[in-house]
């Protein structure tokens, strides 16, 4: 037992550097491998995904009805309520502050 723990040791020490270049070189080998197969896997799902809709761009081109009048309306409405608002504001603060 204690001559074949020299001779490891032995083989050890002599391939033991050239191993682990070896290891490493195999370790960075294995990586590129896997991330080819991972890209290759993706694009074959790619290539052989259907597709079910399609989007059509087309030229942009003015429309016939105007929205400036629902602008307007909006704008209306919205600074009429805020007015409103306002003064019924005023006025309960001015009753407040008669009492």
């Amino acid at each position: 037992l204690l001559v074949e723990g020299k001779e490891f040791l032995n083989v050890l020490s002599e391939y033991g550097p050239q191993f682990e270049l070896l290891s490493i070189a195999y370790y960075q080998a294995t990586k590129e491998v896997n991330g080819a197969t991972i890209a290759y896997y993706k694009s074959l799902k790619e290539h052989n995904k259907v597709i079910t809709y399609a989007q059509i761009v087309t030229e942009p081109f003015v429309s016939y009805k105007k929205d400036y009048s629902k602008r307007y309306l909006i704008i209306f409405f919205s600074t009429l309520s805020s007015f409103i608002f306002s003064l019924l504001l005023i006025l309960f603060l001015s009753k407040n502050n008669d009492r």
